[in-house]
């Protein structure tokens, strides 16, 4: 999501969006992008009972799912940069949901 900001920090200097159009914008992202748990079982990294063996463990911690997936050997590391790949490669791209964002907005809307 890095880049994403850079790009909607961009767009904000340039007077193009405004910082609630970038945080609506990086909000739908986060929300229509896959789960990484979602991509462990997609991809057959993981089976429905590590899935939630992990979720379970997760639930007593503060940890993120693949750190708790890692760290009780569950994936490896390699296993899991894969799986963060396959999640940056799915994400929807912060240009495109800020161009349906402004279809979608009432006529009032300037967009900036």
């Amino acid at each position: 999501m890095e880049r994403s900001r850079f790009f909607c920090q961009h767009l904000i200097h340039k007077e193009l969006i405004t910082p609630r159009d970038a945080l609506d914008a990086l909000d739908l992202q986060r929300r229509e992008a896959p789960t990484f748990e979602r991509l462990a079982l997609e991809s057959g990294v993981m089976d429905p009972d590590g899935v939630f063996q992990t979720l379970t463990l997760q639930a007593r911690t503060e940890l993120s799912f693949m750190e708790v997936a890692v760290g009780h050997g569950l994936l490896s590391a390699i296993q899991a940069s894969r799986i963060l790949a396959l999640q940056q490669e799915r994400k929807p791209r912060i240009g495109q949901i800020l161009v349906r964002l402004a279809r979608s907005a009432p006529a009032s809307w300037s967009g900036s």
